[in-house]
């Protein structure tokens, strides 16, 4: 979605294709596009695809020029929690080293709703968020906190009418206050913590254009119950990575590269997960990945396993991922400071 007056687009290298310029029937968002039936969606990127590949004139714009939104209005947010080498990571820290894993984890995907309101795209300000935590000393505060982190994830929104529910994939950074949720997620888990912000990519990448990088997920022992398994390849070879710009810098510090491959729930457990309760999907629902880190050092998906630093005031944090020669775009985002009045 683009322009003063969202519409829907396609883009193709440096440009985005107005698809209601194109096709004036075109439904004004991707929201109304996909709840007639991700056929039609399909259709229309595969009619654009060949008047590319044919050389048609086409009505294009430069992206840079445009202002890029959500892809869909999201009616609901489920974060998972589905890599066992960021849930371990987190673990030895919060709970404890030698059993860091609860006892259900390799059992099911573990989740959490989200505040779909509060889902934004990237180039949106992340404002510092305030709460009560526990400092180093042991003090109860109600203070900005003092320990902003990224998670670096990919996002996966929901067409209940399509035969495999997706729609498609988007990165997503799930900005989390690890003093506030140290302090908060017992006995219920994360909520202000997380709560404050979430923000995904504006690109939205069909499970087809990504057919050639399915790939085998992680050996899954003890085997899930029935209704949790599902057939391999069940995850995708997609490269993710995260640099922050330091505040007053101009360049950009590389720190996270890892890979979608690693993560132990695949969306389609996600998913099965989620409709074993016969919880109600609408067009637009986002499922989270929960932060996806990797085995080696440098694949760490946030700042909390690599025991720091945090992010202060005026830094810019950036994802960036690729599946072969498909891109995902930027993620891009600066934090400001908590508002002092």
């Amino acid at each position: 979605m683009f322009g003063e007056v969202p519409r829907p687009g396609i883009r193709t290298k440096e440009f985005l294709v107005d698809l209601v310029a194109l096709e004036p029937a075109t439904p004004r968002t991707l929201t109304a596009l996909f709840a007639e039936g991700r056929a039609a969606a399909l259709a229309l990127r595969e009619r654009v695809r060949k008047r590319i590949e044919l050389g048609h004139e086409l009505p294009l714009l430069p992206v840079e020029a445009q202002l890029l939104h959500l892809p869909f209005a999201i009616p609901n947010y489920v974060d998972f929690y589905s890599s066992r080498e960021h849930a371990t990571n987190v673990g030895r820290l919060f709970r404890d080293a030698a059993n860091p894993l609860p006892e259900n984890w390799l059992h099911l995907p573990a989740a959490y709703n989200g505040r779909a309101s509060n889902v934004m795209p990237g180039g949106c300000a992340v404002v510092r968020p305030r709460g009560q935590y526990k400092t180093a000393q042991g003090e109860l505060v109600f203070a900005p906190t003092e320990q902003l982190d990224y998670e670096v994830e990919m996002g996966v929104f929901l067409c209940p009418g399509a035969e495999d529910r997706l729609a498609g994939f988007v990165m997503l950074n799930d900005w989390s206050a690890r003093d506030m949720q140290r302090w908060e997620y017992v006995p219920l888990g994360p909520f202000l913590s997380k709560g404050f912000a979430t923000t995904v990519s504006p690109y939205l990448v069909v499970p087809e254009a990504l057919a050639a990088r399915r790939c085998a997920g992680p050996l899954q022992e003890p085997r899930p119950l029935l209704h949790l398994q599902v057939n391999e390849p069940r995850n995708f070879d997609i490269a993710l990575e995260a640099s922050v710009i330091p505040a007053g810098q101009a360049s950009e510090t590389l720190l996270t590269q890892t890979n979608y491959r690693h993560i132990y729930w695949s969306h389609q457990q996600q998913l099965a997960h989620l409709l074993s309760a016969d919880i109600r999907l609408s067009t637009g629902d986002l499922l989270g990945s929960g932060t996806i880190s990797g085995p080696l050092a440098g694949s760490e998906g946030s700042l909390l396993e690599r025991k720091g630093p945090f992010l202060q005031d005026g830094d810019t944090v950036i994802f960036r991922a690729h599946a072969g020669s498909i891109g995902f775009g930027e993620l891009r985002s600066t934090i400001h400071a908590y508002p002092s009045c």
